[in-house]
């Protein structure tokens, strides 16, 4: 895969998503203009959960304030008329992952994690437990628990945009 070109901008939540929606629309047509000798093929759109990927809905992310059941992908799938796809890419979706691995491989007593679940345990603890009953041995999952680090939410907050929240990726033909 070759990246033929890039733009970023700041999400500026405080604007609602209609702002933001705005902005990647304008970036996607950009760069769809200007890479005109290739035809676009799928778009690709990934952002923090929650969101239910099937129905290409963003639902209520902590980090996007205002993005309430927004049908992200239909929005694309209107303006371009190409297979549009929703991925959760953000830390639940890791987290996850390395959640399960944790588990599976040391079966600990207690679970440390950093500012995104002190700032939000309540999209966490029930994925944190549904892993925990799946992944670990019964004893492990009779004593462990999942508590927030001590650095509370003081740290990483995405919501600033210092990070990027969402990406839209335009996937080309190139034959």
């Amino acid at each position: 895969m070759k990246i033929l070109d890039r733009i970023q901008f700041a999400t500026l939540t405080h604007k609602g998503p209609d702002n933001a929606i705005s902005k990647l629309l304008e970036a996607s047509s950009y760069l769809i203009q200007k890479i005109s000798d290739y035809d676009l093929a799928a778009i690709g759109i990934s952002c923090g959960g929650p969101l239910d990927s099937k129905s290409g809905i963003i639902q209520s992310p902590p980090n996007l304030p205002g993005w309430d059941n927004i049908k992200i992908v239909s929005i694309f799938k209107d303006k371009y008329n190409v297979p549009v796809f929703l991925q959760d890419d953000g830390p639940e979706a890791y987290g996850k992952k390395g959640l399960s691995i944790l588990i599976d491989i040391l079966n600990p007593q207690r679970i440390v994690i950093g500012s995104v679940y002190a700032r939000n345990p309540q999209l966490f603890e029930k994925a944190c437990m549904e892993i925990i009953d799946r992944e670990a041995l019964k004893p492990a999952r009779d004593v462990c628990e999942i508590v927030p680090a001590a650095l509370g939410d003081q740290i990483g907050d995405p919501s600033e945009g210092k990070h990027p929240i969402i990406a839209v990726r335009l996937l080309l033909k190139v034959w």
